[in-house]
């Protein structure tokens, strides 16, 4: 499945939202997504999540969502966070340039369970795993980084 075909998917379920297919290039969960749950199996490209809104939709953030998802990117960042509030990130992310998750502007956010390799260059301090921007209230258990 193609960013194309999972975009509306994701934007319009409610509940629990699962893509088994293969989300290529850019993910977006948008502000307004009516999912309480949403699994993504293999985002190849970039997760968004938050910072761009439904068309319609009222609220400035993204509040209360599980999200989980395994991305696998040759891009700058692996998953871009923006304005997200009371939400949980289960999230298995390798390969990105600068940061494997890259949380901005976010409040009361658990990272769990959260496995993060391979990001940056050989070089010491060129990436960074977790990267928070503006952010309240974080909270990070079973963090798993490595190279």
């Amino acid at each position: 499945m193609t960013n194309i075909a999972a975009q509306p998917i994701i934007n319009s379920t409610i509940g629990t939202c699962q893509i088994a297919e293969e989300i290529l290039g850019e993910a977006r969960v948008m502000i307004g997504t009516p999912a309480s749950y949403i699994r993504l199996n293999l985002v190849k490209g970039v997760l968004v999540l938050g910072g761009y809104s439904i068309p319609g939709t009222p609220s400035p953030t993204l509040k209360g969502k599980v999200i989980e998802a395994t991305v696998r990117t040759l891009q700058a960042t692996g998953v871009y966070a923006d304005k997200l509030e009371d939400c949980t990130l289960i999230l298995d992310v390798d390969g990105a340039d600068i940061n494997g998750v890259l949380l901005n502007n976010c409040r009361n956010v658990r990272i769990l369970g959260t496995k993060v390799t391979n990001v940056g260059t050989e070089a010491i301090g060129s990436g960074y795993a977790i990267n928070l921007k503006n952010c309240h209230g974080i909270t990070i258990e079973g963090f798993y980084p490595e190279n």
